[in-house]
């Protein structure tokens, strides 16, 4: 039996996306004030754990639409609440080449837009606090979008993905700083190999 199989088949589909998607969450939220478990939860709801068109065949897992959009759309049908009634309607959405694509350009639109800075989404200090602001910003029109989000928070403890993005910036800060230190530590031997380096090339050229 492939590993893969074992490790997944007694798994919902919510925490089959989780698994291949949360890497996905963690690096396009690194060093933002964005939470990868607001935004797992958000495309679990958006993209029906994994399950709809939209992820499946265009990799889109935010349901972001194509206004201002310079690449690929698709016109899908889509379900919208105006005025406390759902409508069917037809939308432009925005066509990536992966996942982590898709997950890098919701924080590209969330900080292109001003509402959702008024709104509170990059000084919220907890995942429900950038929930409900998400919501206040227009993000989703439908009128459980803040319980749905909050639902999937919890039942499928998408916290820790939180402690996961800030372990990467620590280990990120670390091995930068050790590269620095090391840099100014062997900085004549680095030179050196510089200028040799630099004469073997120019010698070549030359010859």
């Amino acid at each position: 039996m492939p590993y893969h199989y074992k490790k997944t088949h007694n798994m919902d589909a919510a925490q089959k996306y989780i698994l291949k998607n949360w890497l996905n969450a963690v690096i396009s939220t690194l060093f933002t004030p964005l939470f990868p478990s607001v935004a797992l939860a958000q495309a679990l709801v958006e993209t029906r754990a994994g399950n709809s068109s939209l992820t499946k065949q265009y990799n889109n897992h935010f349901g972001i639409k194509s206004f201002g959009w310079r690449g690929k759309s698709i016109n899908l049908s889509t379900r919208e609440v105006f005025n406390g009634k759902d409508t069917q309607i037809n939308s432009n959405f925005r066509v990536y080449r992966t996942g982590l694509q898709s997950y890098r350009d919701r924080v590209k639109f969330l900080n292109k837009y001003p509402n959702y800075k008024r709104a509170g989404v990059f000084v919220a200090t907890t995942p429900e606090q950038q929930i409900s602001a998400l919501k206040l910003a227009g993000y989703a029109t439908g009128t459980y979008y803040v319980d749905a989000l909050t639902q999937r928070l919890n039942k499928y403890n998408l916290k820790r993905f939180d402690t996961v993005k800030r372990v990467f910036e620590i280990a990120i800060i670390i091995g930068l700083l050790f590269g620095m230190y090391n840099a100014y530590r062997y900085r004549t031997q680095i030179k050196t190999k510089i200028v040799t380096t630099y004469n073997e090339l120019k010698n070549k050229m030359q010859g």
